[in-house]
């Protein structure tokens, strides 16, 4: 056992190296080649029969009408008129953003330009979507039986005189029932009426067109999922829109026609703003009128009755104090009666739309109640002309205008009962004024009241009528505060797909395929692939190994054979000797399993030994299923072992098979099959039998049962002097190799070493061979390459000339195709080869 550690020890921590795994993947290239050929075919075939769509882009710059900085739609800041109109507020472009995207404004876009109705030209494989413009006839829908339905329709056949028109069914061009139309004249088909009229057709068309009438709703949201809206930038005003569709002109189009809404909006919001304010000062202008013709018919009467100014002289001295008192006191009067004028509209009329925020009112929460409350009644004016009224976003406007109104009306009590607070002190220094008169006549005292009445009354008067005018003039000229900044941008090529990408994608997908299966495959192994799967599991000695052959004959070595194979049995008769030192001559071959090749390596040692001279026995003892014999196409004799162990026999010679081309190869067959094999071999013929044949032979080869399924090699094991374990590569379980090493641990087989069978040598098969020294792949220094037939021997496969795999003439394609089917899945030689 000394010697054994110092055959062909190898490190059993060895891993992979990178570039053992790159030549692992590399030596598939076959299948990467297909697989990546595949895959880009794929993506073009995907790639040219994929709808293109189109990026339209456009963009608007949002106006500031504001000279002091204000607002977005009507300023604020000074001007009264804007202020009446809107309050103040600021430019907010995050909100602009969401209010161009929400599908109410999408939704008109579509109903006013018609953009629910899409036209297809059906083609043999996809279809492309055209537009109305460049149609060569034109659709006018007069009524649809169920707005909420889509409905889809087919034209084809057409002439000059008119066509079929027919109902799309299953995503088919095959329709259930059609029928004819004529040119301009209106007809019914399953519950829509329309028109067909004729633009450019002069003779017989095969064209087939697919017409699309969907609900505007469902429009809207299609168009709203391929449309995009940001701030162009942090410093700008302007806002950047891309639309992607199949159409590039209906993309533009939309685009536009979005842009334009939004101005229209703009200016019918200001519009409303105006009108409203315009009926307001009316109405108030009607009731200051009435008041201020009241006031004169008084003072008229009083002057009619007192000709003359009593104790006029008094009053010289105070004259400015009372004139600064009754400025002051008009211009409280004035702010009441327009705070009581707003109160009582606000309060009383419950229908109230828009309302001034600004009528010379310098309380700043005022301003900003109304404007809140002008907001809220504007949301609700545009929620209700596109939802229903029980919608719960006009549910949550009307709770906002009843708290901005609950509000507004409490800041107004507030403010009135701080102006009546002035007044009363005004009042107080009148009557200070009065006390230090004196004597002031009650004339006096009462024109002065009346004058006071009617320089008030004249100051709304004027008031009123010169913001009316302002905002008549103001309304006449009314411009929106967006303006579109570019034109759209129709692109000159798809935006999706992009050829370069889906290359890409096929290219990447080509190679992830192959790796994926290569890996899994790699990951689902259980058997023995490479020597590491062996050497991180045992320490028991290397001998050789012998490589993946085609040939089906039992022996494959021959006295002046050249080829690989016989080369490797050569190196295993040399190794053999540190197994065999001194007299030791006896050779025990086993395995795990049946099919790892014990007695065809039993055979061809015994063979390689016999071509250098020396004078073998090959031993069948496998008593319960014997494959020697049978393998190389002899007659079972009458004798074998078993009769020998039995005392049927003790003649040798009675025993074996001779071979010419192997004069001193004798080989001992099995006999008829045992009923008690193990008992048999625990006889004192058992001792017998090995003595004579020692004395007889310089090798005995012991070909027995598999120690992993039977305990018969365990009781022949005391008989020999060393022990080849057979493994075969690609087909004994890694599992195993534990039980091989506990039997190699534990001294159960004498002198043991590994054979590795069935070696496929390269890197898919992740074995080199032992440190890379000992590869017998297809470059080894003798120039045995393929086409050896060896030398006067004729058990060489005459199909292939070699020892390998088999190299038909069949065609390229075929040939890549095995390739890949045996890289993956083995061939049937790899897993059924006899293995005797």
């Amino acid at each position: 056992m000394a010697k054994n550690d110092n055959i062909l020890v190898i490190d059993s921590e060895k891993k992979s190296t990178p570039t053992e795994v790159l030549f692992m993947y590399l030596s598939y290239l076959p299948l990467f080649i297909v697989s990546l050929a595949l895959c880009i075919t794929a993506s073009y075939i995907y790639v040219r029969y994929l709808v293109p769509k189109y990026k339209n882009m456009a963009t608007m710059l949002v106006k500031n009408d504001d000279k002091n900085g204000g607002s977005i739609r009507g300023g604020g800041g000074n001007d009264l008129i804007d202020a009446a109109m809107m309050g103040s507020k600021k430019v907010n472009l995050d909100n602009e953003v969401e209010l161009i995207k929400s599908k109410i404004l999408i939704a008109n876009v579509v109903a006013k330009n018609g953009l629910n109705i899409q036209y297809y030209s059906e083609g043999n494989v996809k279809r492309t979507e055209s537009y109305y413009k460049s149609l060569p006839f034109e659709i006018v829908y007069e009524s649809v039986a169920d707005s909420m339905q889509s409905y889809s329709f087919i034209i084809k056949k057409m002439t000059k005189e008119g066509g079929a028109f027919a109902k799309k069914r299953g995503g088919k061009s095959t329709p259930d029932n059609e029928m004819k139309f004529s040119w301009g004249v209106p007809f019914d088909f399953q519950g829509v009426k329309l028109k067909i009229n004729n633009k450019s057709i002069s003779g017989k068309s095969d064209a087939v067109y697919q017409i699309v009438w969907k609900p505007i709703k469902n429009m809207a949201a299609e168009i709203s999922g391929g449309l995009s809206v940001s701030p162009l930038g942090t410093k700008t005003t302007i806002i950047s829109l891309s639309l992607v569709s199949e159409n590039p002109q209906r993309g533009a189009d939309i685009l536009s026609a979005l842009i334009n809404e939004y101005k229209d909006q703009n200016i019918e919001e200001k519009n409303r703003v105006a009108t409203n304010t315009v009926n307001f000062i009316n109405n108030r202008l009607d009731g200051v009128k009435n008041e201020l013709d009241g006031v004169e018919d008084k003072s008229l009467a009083i002057k009619k009755a007192n000709p003359y100014f009593f104790q006029k002289d008094l009053l010289t001295g105070k004259t400015k104090e009372l004139d600064e008192l009754t400025k002051a006191n008009i211009d409280i009067v004035g702010k009441l009666d327009v705070v009581g004028e707003l109160y009582k509209r606000i309060s009383q009329n419950n229908s109230v739309d828009l309302v001034p925020s600004y009528l010379g009112i310098d309380d700043p929460t005022i301003a900003y109640l109304v404007s809140t409350f002008n907001q809220s009644k504007m949301v609700l004016a545009n929620e209700e002309k596109s939802m229903g009224k029980n919608s719960d976003l006009i549910t949550r406007a009307k709770i906002s205008i009843e708290e901005s109104k609950e509000n507004l009306l409490r800041r107004l009590v507030d403010y009135k009962n701080d102006l009546e607070k002035k007044r009363k002190q005004l009042y107080s220094s009148d009557e200070n004024l009065k006390k230090l008169f004196g004597g002031v006549a009650d004339y006096e005292k009462t024109t002065r009241s009346i004058t006071r009445d009617q320089n008030i009354k004249e100051a709304i008067y004027i008031y009123l009528m010169q913001r009316r005018e302002e905002t008549l003039v103001t309304s006449s000229a009314t411009t929106s505060n967006y303006q579109q900044y570019d034109e759209v941008v129709i692109p000159g090529g798809p935006f999706e797909p992009n050829q370069s990408k889906w290359r890409l994608y096929g290219i990447i997908i080509g190679l992830i395929i192959p790796i994926g299966l290569i890996y899994i495959k790699t990951l689902l192994n259980d058997k023995v692939t490479s020597r590491e799967d062996i050497t991180k599991k045992t320490k028991a000695a290397f001998i050789g190994e012998v490589g993946h052959h085609s040939n089906t004959k039992a022996f494959v070595v021959a006295h002046k054979s050249r080829s690989i194979i016989s080369e490797q049995f050569r190196i295993i008769r040399t190794n053999l000797q540190f197994l065999l030192a001194g007299d030791k001559k006896t050779v025990l071959i086993t395995s795990s399993i049946s099919g790892e090749g014990k007695s065809f390596i039993t055979l061809n040692l015994g063979a390689v030994l016999a071509i250098s001279g020396k004078k073998v026995a090959v031993l069948e003892f496998d008593l319960r299923k014997p494959r020697i014999i049978k393998s190389i196409g002899l007659e079972k004799k009458e004798m074998g072992i078993s009769n020998y162990l039995i005392g049927q026999t003790e003649k040798l010679e009675d025993l074996y098979f001779t071979f010419e081309q192997y004069p001193t190869l004798h080989i001992f067959g099995c006999g008829p099959i045992p009923p008690n094999p193990s008992e048999l071999m625990l006889g004192d013929n058992m001792k017998k039998l090995f003595d004579t044949l020692k004395k007889e032979y310089d090798y005995i080869i012991v070909d027995s049962a598999p120690v992993g399924l039977v305990s018969d090699t365990f009781t022949i094991a005391k008989y020999v002097d060393a022990s080849l374990y057979v493994i075969r590569q690609r087909y004994t379980l890694k599992k195993q190799v534990d039980f091989i090493d506990d039997i190699y641990q534990g001294s159960k087989l004498p002198g043991m070493g590994l054979v590795i069978n069935d070696v496929k040598v390269g890197a898919r098969y992740g074995y080199y061979g032992y440190g890379y020294g000992y590869g017998y792949g297809y470059g080894y220094g003798y120039g045995y390459g393929y086409g050896s037939k060896g030398y006067g021997y004729g058990y060489v496969s005459k199909t292939s000339g070699h020892y390998f795999d088999d190299m038909n003439d069949t065609g390229f394609i075929k040939k890549v195709f095995k390739k890949i089917k045996k890289m993956l899945f083995g061939s049937k030689s790899d897993s059924s080869k006899k293995a005797y």
